[in-house]
């Protein structure tokens, strides 16, 4: 039984793991498809802290939204599938333990996977030619 719970962390760090990377290159790949409208806007005046503030904003909002629609989805799903399916399927109920400590810090924790996911995105953005974005093919 730990052997299958052990496995069980190890495909949760990874899905971690591949859900900061799908977001990162989903901020890289939406600066790279709206390139004109941000070197306009650098153009226009827009500094390295707003052009973050931007990038960090957005990125915000998809990890509290991400964070806090996978903790109402498990929080409704969990007993459904500890206490029916488990219970049907094979016999037996696990205990019912729910992260409360690491809920209690996600106020804390999202502002900063935020602000990590962000970084290579903003080198990108910061390293954007203005003259060649803006021309029109």
């Amino acid at each position: 039984m730990n052997q299958v719970f052990s496995i069980l962390d190890t495909l949760k760090i990874s899905a971690l793991f591949i859900s900061i990377l799908a977001l990162t290159t989903s901020l890289i790949y939406f600066i790279r498809e709206k390139s004109q409208l941000l070197a306009g806007l650098k153009a226009i005046g827009m500094d390295s802290y707003q052009m973050f503030q931007l990038i960090y904003s957005q990125t915000l909002f998809l990890v509290t939204f991400g964070i806090t629609s996978g903790i109402f989805s498990s929080f409704f799903l969990s007993p459904i599938v500890i206490f029916g399916i488990n219970r049907n399927a094979f016999g037996w109920i696990l205990n019912f333990q729910y992260p409360t400590n690491l809920v209690a810090k996600l106020p804390i924790l999202i502002p900063v996977i935020t602000f990590f996911i962000c970084l290579i995105p903003f080198y990108f953005l910061k390293k954007m030619n203005i003259s060649k974005e803006l021309k029109y093919e």
